[in-house]
């Protein structure tokens, strides 16, 4: 898929993970299982918590009353892929110590688990539970708008309202459980985009959104 362009300003280590142009280029390693139920219903926490309501409006600068997600999971987790701000390999250990430094009570068994999940592709089905209608939509359909000089202005007639086009990763989890963490990248205009690893944790019975860990906005 064709991402758009944009300049990059990289946060925390003046690393970037994985940059814009290349994310949703990445091809899975291997396929995975289906999203399981536990997935859909963090990843539904997220969305809802993220990109509704006020946060929505406050986070792409109107009211999101639709979700637009990629229907397949993609992630940057991909060792080959991950380079510093001169284009020079940056290692899977490094990326790991900064996770943690951005949010200490990550575990490392979290992070190991994501990247073992993380490249693994497996297509989305409508099972989220979110307060506000969605669509799932491919990858190569949101690539058509933005080809013989399309641009938002276009994407935003076929998609009206929508928080832009959102990329989730699948949930990668502590060995208890309890703790959860996945790839987010959400593009909605020219420089409006982000990409985030996403830290939840489980309060009672719900999970509550730790922090949101940037890796570049664009």
């Amino acid at each position: 898929m064709r991402i758009q362009r944009g300049n990059t300003v990289v946060f925390g280590l003046l690393v970037s993970l994985l940059t814009p142009s290349t994310v949703l280029e990445q091809v899975p390693s291997k396929p995975a299982a289906d999203v399981t139920p536990l997935e859909y219903e963090i990843l539904s926490a997220y969305i809802t918590d993220a990109f509704t309501g006020t946060k929505g409006e406050d986070r792409v600068g109107w009211h999101v009353s639709n979700i637009v997600i990629v229907n397949m999971t993609r992630c940057d987790l991909n060792d080959s892929q991950i380079e510093d701000e001169n284009d020079k390999p940056f290692s899977w250990k490094r990326a790991s110590r900064f996770l943690r430094k951005q949010a200490p009570t990550l575990q490392q068994a979290t992070i190991e688990k994501l990247r073992e999940v993380g490249t693994q592709s497996a297509p989305f089905r409508p099972s989220f539970q979110l307060p506000v209608p969605y669509q799932l939509v491919d990858a190569k359909e949101i690539d058509a708008v933005f080809t013989n000089n399309g641009w938002w202005t276009d994407y935003y007639k076929k998609y009206p309202s929508s928080q832009g086009y959102l990329v989730l990763s699948k949930v990668g989890f502590s060995a208890d459980g309890r703790q959860a963490l996945f790839y987010a990248e959400n593009r909605c205009g020219g420089k409006c985009a982000t990409g985030t690893y996403v830290l939840m944790q489980k309060s009672g019975t719900s999970w509550k959104l730790v922090k949101e860990i940037v890796i570049w906005v664009s």
